[in-house]
């Protein structure tokens, strides 16, 4: 049953502003949900799909491609806000320029990445195509003193703007001091990767008694989950969301940017829902997570 119904997700993400999704072979496929315009509100990827967004290098005799021919890559553009809050997620201005990352069209695989102005404005060119491109934010080489952690967040091409958040390092230390009290997270590991997710249906309402199975928490682990126990607050002492539908994973072991994919599998009501989830070293990943039951 376990094996069955993993294999059936996988091959069922959702392509709208979901990232996880229910549906199996003796059902009909979901609608994609509305589009969500909430700041913590991001798909997930889906590698095999290719389009949206606007080419790059295109135009008459642009580079990368002929008179009419569009480029390689695609463009986003948008403007990176510092998240004051997670939960329920709330933004603001950013301190300072940040760099913003994503994958490259170009055959040599390299990133490609622009500085964001005073403001927070970007703008990247030739990015990969793909439905949904996992864009990163941050300094990348501040290490572990940094005053922001770089956030990975998926965003789709089509939808304009591109905005993005970061989330200041201080605000994730200080979430992770107060919630864990079954198993005390001493620090939060440089080389390991943390993930706030919050579960919803497709009208966006937030999804309790959801419980998270992978990454699974081990004593000889050391990544922990904890839940929301109300707005703003977690612990690891409850095994669900509750009504926020909030969970914060953290020390979850990886390697650095562009880092590795996690599968996230949740259990609702006794269904499994998976989806892959771009994680990194240092980083914390954010994501709303949709679930349409079967």
């Amino acid at each position: 049953m376990f094996e069955r119904s993993r294999r059936e997700l996988l091959g069922c993400i959702a392509l709208g502003a979901a990232v996880v999704v229910a549906c199996s072979d003796e059902t009909e496929r979901p609608p994609p949900p509305p589009p969500c315009n909430d700041p913590a509100c991001f798909t997930s990827p889906d590698d095999s799909a290719t389009g949206g967004g606007v080419p790059s290098g295109g135009g008459s005799g642009g580079e990368g491609g002929g008179p009419g021919m569009p480029g390689k890559g695609i463009v986003l553009a948008g403007n990176v806000r510092q998240v004051t809050q997670l939960d329920p997620p709330t933004d603001g201005n950013i301190s300072g320029a940040v760099e913003v990352r994503a994958a490259s069209a170009a055959e040599n695989g390299e990133a490609v990445s622009d500085e964001t102005d005073a403001l927070g404005a970007y703008r990247l060119e030739d990015v990969e195509q793909a439905l949904t491109v996992w864009v990163g934010v941050g300094a990348f080489e501040a290490g572990a003193d940094g005053f922001y952690m770089d956030t990975l967040q998926g965003v789709r091409p089509g939808d304009t703007p591109d905005d993005l958040v970061i989330v200041p390092r201080e605000m994730l230390v200080d979430l992770a001091a107060q919630s864990f009290v079954v198993t005390t997270v001493e620090a939060l590991d440089p080389g390991a990767a943390h993930v706030f997710v919050r579960f919803v249906d497709q009208t966006g309402a937030s999804l309790p008694n959801v419980a998270i199975v992978n990454p699974p928490v081990l004593p000889q682990q050391p990544t922990r989950i904890a839940y929301d126990v109300g707005v703003g607050a977690y612990s690891d002492a409850v095994e669900t969301t509750d009504v926020r539908g909030a969970a914060v994973i953290v020390n979850y072991p990886t390697v650095p940017y562009p880092g590795a994919t996690l599968e996230l599998i949740a259990t609702l009501n006794d269904e499994e829902y998976a989806v892959d989830v771009q994680v990194a070293a240092n980083s914390v990943s954010v994501v709303t997570a949709v679930i349409t039951p079967p």
